[in-house]
Order: structure tokens, then sequence, then C-alpha cells
């Protein structure tokens, strides 16, 4: 299977204990293995502005009318 991105939003698990301190996991080839805090939170930053750049590219892909035009066109037809 192909990703888009290095991760997925299922690859990253924080977990709390009772004593209210978080143990923090990413997965690697299908297993969850546990990192620090700093390694966990730099690859979840990274996954999410990936993820914030495909979503503002997307959203900005018809920028202008001649785009819409093209966009649109087979919706007009009959």
């Amino acid at each position: 299977m192909y990703k888009v991105n290095d991760y997925e939003k299922e690859d990253f698990k924080r977990i709390t204990n009772k004593d209210g301190l978080n143990t923090y996991f990413i997965k690697v080839n299908r297993i969850y293995v546990e990192v620090d805090k700093e390694i966990y939170l730099t690859c979840l930053r990274s996954y999410m502005k990936i993820k914030y750049n495909k979503e503002r590219e997307v959203a900005n892909s018809v920028q202008y009318y001649s785009d819409m035009d093209l966009a649109t066109s087979f919706i007009l037809q009959k």
C-alpha cells in the first residue's frame, strides 16, 4: 500500500498511567515502539504540518475563474 505521508494519525499513541505520567509510542512496521517525548512531538508536528499543507493545497487548487470553468464544466453538461 502506498502512503502519501510518512505517518498516519493512528501511528501516534500516548498512554497516561494512573500516576499521570505519559508514555509515548510511534508505530514502526506495524509495531508500536516507545520513544522519548521530544521524538514523539517532533514526528507528530511534522505529520500535522504535512497534513495542513495538503489541506491548504487542496483548498487553493482552484484559484482562478479559468480553472473553475475547467473544474465545473462536467457538471454543466447535460
